[in-house]
């Protein structure tokens, strides 16, 4: 015996059920952060092609190459591409797991703002 006792800590069922949710916490934080930053990196660069292929549209109409766009026809038609249950899954996906779901949201918002 070396006097030295340890408590058991490590194999105690609390820290078997602490450790693996801060591992998923942490992970997902991570993840979060990087998914974040590239989704406000690609937002960023999405709305440039969107305003440069607006003002090129707009171009072409003024000097006449074109005759006109329907935008209300065109943004009623375009509203219908969009599916709301997207959403929905990533939503069930990311709160399946909630300790990597908790740390991805938070992971998430740092990323996108820093981005």
């Amino acid at each position: 015996m070396t006097g030295i006792e340890t408590s058991g800590a490590s194999g105690s069922p609390m820290s078997s059920m602490v450790l693996p949710a801060l591992a998923q916490l942490g992970f997902g934080g991570l993840t979060g952060w990087a998914v974040g930053f590239f989704f406000k990196k690609s937002l960023k660069l999405l709305a440039l092609l969107v305003a440069v292929g607006f003002i090129t549209v707009q171009l072409m109409i003024h000097f006449g190459y074109i005759p006109g766009v329907d935008w209300l026809r065109l943004g009623s038609d375009f509203s219908h591409v969009v599916d709301r249950s997207l959403f929905e899954t990533v939503w069930h996906v990311l709160t399946e797991n909630l300790p990597f779901g908790a740390g991805f949201g938070v992971g998430f918002v740092l990323g996108f703002r820093k981005g």
